[in-house]
C-alpha cells in the first residue's frame, strides 16, 4: 500500500483470512452523555489471558489536539479504547466578517463501533448538546455516534474484551475520513468518494511459552514500531502471538509521489502456516499459499512508500524468509532492536534469513 491514491475505498485488511490460492482483495467498506476529561493512562502492553492486541493500535498519538487536520484518532491505552474527532476548517468570510473568522466551521462525524463481544464502560468525552451516541440493547455489541464538531475535541472511550475483534467505521459530512491509529500513528487515509472509512482490530490468543522444537531466538521478538516510509527493506518479527512481515521504502518521484518498488519472495516453514492475514494489500499485490499442505507462501508486493505485508502463524516450525526488491537482495530487519541481516554478495538476487528454534 502506498501514498499513491490507487484504492477506490479506504480500508485496512487486518482481518482478511487467506482460504485459497491467491487472495489480493482486502476488506472494503461502503457506504445521552456526560462531558469528561480527555486524560488517558500511560500506554502499556495490552495483553490478557485471552488475547493480544496488535502493536499498531497501542498508545495515544501526539498529533491529536483540537484543530488538528480533519480526522479521527483511535487507540487502546492498555485498559480501554479511545475515539476522538477534530478538524481544522474555519467558518468562511461573510459580509459581517469580511476578514473571515477564527471560529471553527461545523463538521458532522458519524459512524459506528462494533465488537464480536460485549462493549462496556462507554463514556462521552467533551460532548455537547448536539452530539450523541447510543449502545445497542440488549446485545451491547455496537455503538453508533454523531458528533457536531467545531474544530474542538469530541469523542468516546469504552472497554471491549481482549479476545474480541473491534471494527470502527466513520465518515465526515458524508465522506470517508482519515483515521489515525495508535501512537505512531498508522494512517488510514480518506478517499474522495461517498461512503465510510474502516479499521478493524483483531486480537489473537498468545502462543505457548515454548515448543518441543525449542524457543524462538530473541532477535525476532518484538516490533521496532511503524515501518512506513523507511529505506527500502523488509521487516520480520514475532509479537508473542504470531509472525509479522512488512515491506516499505522511502523513494519518491519528482512530483512527490511515492515511486514503485516491487518486493518478491517466499516464506516457508517446516510445520504448517495458519491464520494468514493480509495487511494493506491492494489489487496489484499477489500472495499465494501452497495447498493442500500450507507450508509455502509466495508474494509479489508493489510498494509506493506505504506498508504492505502479512501476519501468520507457523506452529512450532522453523521459518525461512527469502526476499528481493527490484530484483536485488532486500535488507531484512529483525525484531525490536532491530537486527539487520547482512546482504549477500553478488550474484545473489535475494536475501535469506532462517528463524530456527533452539532449546
Amino acid at each position: 500500500m502506498g501514498i499513491k491514491p490507487r484504492k477506490s475505498l479506504t480500508t485496512v485488511a487486518a482481518a482478511t483470512a487467506i482460504v485459497g490460492a491467491a487472495l489480493v482483495a482486502p476488506i472494503t467498506t461502503s457506504a445521552a452523555q456526560a462531558a469528561t476529561g480527555d486524560a488517558s493512562p500511560a500506554p502499556r502492553a495490552a495483553t490478557c489471558s485471552s488475547g493480544l492486541l496488535p502493536a499498531e493500535v497501542l498508545g495515544k498519538s501526539g498529533t491529536l489536539k483540537a484543530g488538528a487536520p480533519t480526522g479521527m484518532w483511535f487507540w487502546h491505552d492498555g485498559s480501554r479504547y479511545h475515539l476522538r474527532a477534530t478538524h481544522d476548517q474555519l467558518k468562511p468570510a461573510s459580509a459581517s466578517t469580511p476578514e473571515g473568522t477564527k471560529t471553527g466551521a461545523r463538521k458532522i462525524f458519524r459512524g459506528s463501533i462494533t465488537s464480536t463481544g460485549k462493549i462496556s464502560s462507554v463514556r462521552g468525552v467533551k460532548l455537547e448538546g448536539s452530539d450523541s451516541f447510543a449502545v445497542s440493547r440488549p446485545s451491547r455489541k455496537k455503538i453508533t455516534f454523531r458528533f457536531a464538531n467545531y474544530s474542538r475535541i469530541d469523542g468516546l472511550s469504552f472497554k471491549a474484551s481482549c479476545k474480541k475483534s473491534v471494527t470502527l467505521k466513520a465518515s465526515v459530512d458524508g465522506t470517508p475520513v482519515q483515521i489515525n491509529i495508535g501512537k505512531d500513528p498508522l494512517v488510514v487515509p480518506a478517499e474522495n468518494r461517498a461512503g465510510t472509512s474502516s479499521y478493524q482490530v483483531v486480537s489473537s490468543a498468545p502462543s505457548p511459552v515454548g515448543c518441543p522444537s525449542g524457543r524462538l531466538p530473541e532477535s525476532v521478538i518484538g516490533s521496532n514500531g511503524e515501518v512506513r516510509n523507511r529505506p527500502a527493506g523488509a521487516w520480520l518479527w514475532h509479537d508473542g502471538s504470531g509472525f509479522q512481515f512488512r515491506v516499505t521504502h522511502d523513494q519518491h518521484e519528482t512530483d512527490g509521489r511515492g515511486a514503485r518498488k516491487i518486493f518478491r519472495g517466499s516464506i516457508t516453514t517446516t510445520a504448517k502456516f495458519s491464520d494468514v492475514r493480509l495487511v494493506k494489500l491492494e489489487a496489484n499485490d499477489q500472495l499465494f499459499v501452497r495447498r493442500p499442505t500450507p507450508n509455502v507462501i509466495t508474494f509479489e508486493l508493489h510498494n509506493y512508500t506505504g506498508v504492505d505485508g502479512l501476519r501468520f502463524k507457523a506452529g512450532c516450525g522453523n521459518v525461512t524468509l527469502n526476499v528481493s526488491v527490484d530484483g536485488a537482495p532486500a535488507q531484512i530487519h529483525l525484531g525490536k532492536t532491530p537486527t539487520d541481516v547482512p546482504l549477500p554478495a553478488p550474484p545473489a538476487t535475494e536475501s535469506t534469513f532462517v528463524v530456527t528454534r533452539s532449546a
